[in-house]
């Protein structure tokens, strides 16, 4: 008896996903078709704040074209970046917003990850809401301030905290959008200081 319902019961199921599955190759109504939007091929390569090819927009990665070096315009990088590409130091710039306790987190992961490797890489912290001024015209800024927001602006950035690692020779050898944890930063610091 077990088999006789095991068989009706496998029968049934096959025959409701053929009949879910088949779908009438014409259509008789009036109504306009109905096309799925679908989002365009990637066709080029993704920029600095691209998405993975998937499309994810909840946890994009990040770019970065062998060879790609930091800019070093006077007019748009901060001079203590200047001051660390002069010197062929390795670097750790990190834009952050003082206000966010995502940003804590991250000074916590930085902080431990850096611990170990004290003078082989600096960090260069940059303040992304000091161009920010309430009711301040831009042209009240000073240099300096307006150099961050360029800068930042250079490299395509859009979010807090956003992580860059450059090597000895200015080259950017990776970049992260969000938290990161620390073994992660210390896989880049690594790679940096090679």
């Amino acid at each position: 008896m077990r088999r006789v319902v095991t068989v009706l019961t496998i029968v049934t199921a096959a025959l409701v996903l053929a009949a879910c599955g088949s779908a009438p190759t014409t259509s008789t109504s009036n109504a306009p078709a109905v096309v799925p939007v679908t989002q365009p091929a990637n066709t080029g390569q993704a920029g600095p704040s691209g998405t993975a090819a998937s499309g994810d927009i909840y946890s994009p990665t990040q770019t970065v074209s062998p060879g790609e070096l930091l800019s070093t315009d006077q007019a748009v990088v901060p001079a203590s970046v200047l001051a660390n590409v002069a010197a062929k130091r390795p670097m750790l710039i990190f834009w952050y917003e003082p206000t966010t306790k995502v940003t804590t987190d991250q000074v916590k992961e930085i902080t431990a990850a850096l611990k170990k490797y004290t003078g082989m890489i600096q960090l260069v912290n940059l303040d992304y809401t000091v161009g920010l001024a309430s009711g301040a015209a831009s042209s009240t800024i000073d240099p300096d301030t307006q150099k961050v927001e360029l800068f930042a602006a250079s490299l395509g950035i859009n979010t807090t905290p956003y992580t860059v690692f450059t090597d000895q020779y200015g080259r950017i050898t990776y970049r992260f959008a969000g938290i990161v944890d620390r073994s992660l930063l210390t896989r880049e610091v690594l790679r940096a200081t090679e």
